[in-house]
Formats: C-alpha cells, sequence, structure tokens
C-alpha cells in the first residue's frame, strides 16, 4: 500500500512539471552573427568595422561600459575564439528589441583584428543593433 501511495504521489508530481506553462519561449529570442573586420580600442569605446550585407563595410562604436562587471548597463561579453574562426559580433534580440551583444574575437590583442584609436580620435555613432543585424 505505501508502495502503491508513493508511486501515485510521484505521478502526480511528473505530471504536474509535465504541463506547467514555460516562462521561456525561444520563439522570442533570435540573434545575428555580423563578420568583424578590425577593432579598435579607444579610452571609451570599441570601434567596429564590420561587414555589411554584399561589399560594403560599416563603422559603428561600442561603448566600454557595456563591458564593465557590475554595470546596471551591462549588455556585452568578449568571448574568445580559437583557430580558423573568423571575428564576429552576435547580437542578441527578445521580442524585437535588443538587448545583448557578444564581441567573438581572438583574446590575444597583438592579433591582425585589434588595433588602437587615438584618444582624440572621434569615435563613430554608437551602435544601432537592428542597423548592424540588418546589414545597413
Amino acid at each position: 500500500m505505501k508502495k502503491f501511495c508513493l508511486i501515485a504521489i510521484l505521478l502526480l508530481v511528473c505530471v504536474s512539471f509535465a504541463f506547467t506553462e514555460k516562462k521561456f519561449d525561444p520563439g522570442t529570442t533570435s540573434y545575428v552573427n555580423v563578420p568583424i573586420l578590425k577593432i579598435y580600442d579607444h579610452p571609451e569605446y570599441y570601434i567596429v568595422t564590420y561587414r555589411k550585407n554584399g561589399l560594403d563595410i560599416g563603422q559603428t562604436s561600442v561603448p566600454k561600459e557595456w563591458f564593465r562587471q557590475g554595470s546596471p548597463e551591462r549588455k556585452g561579453k568578449f568571448r574568445s575564439i580559437i583557430g580558423n574562426v573568423n571575428p564576429y559580433i552576435t547580437l542578441w534580440f527578445s521580442n524585437g528589441e535588443f538587448f545583448s551583444i557578444y564581441v567573438n574575437v581572438p583574446s590575444n590583442r597583438a592579433d591582425n583584428v585589434w588595433g588602437v584609436a587615438y584618444g582624440t580620435q572621434k569615435a563613430p555613432d554608437v551602435i544601432d543593433p537592428k542597423k548592424v543585424a540588418a546589414g545597413l
């Protein structure tokens, strides 16, 4: 009798988990990968030169504040790539709204993809994620 009650309770628990509503809907989250040609380290920004649709090249800046630990504006993360993988940025959207950027580049700052921008150099406009994702 105890075994029967235990099995019935476990069955009810399993069934209740099976029919609970999921809070994460993967259909509303999407991402776009954009190839990076060069990334410049500026005192306030990362200046990114990227490939647009076709043969066009675009340039934008990403605030360093987006990558600082503990920052309320933290939206970015660097991920190290190795081997023959070309550098790229990943723009994440949820319900059509931008929420995160991953910059996938070699961690070695001596790599050809990295450069240094002068502190007096004017940075391009701050990134418009939807525009970059659309290849404009």
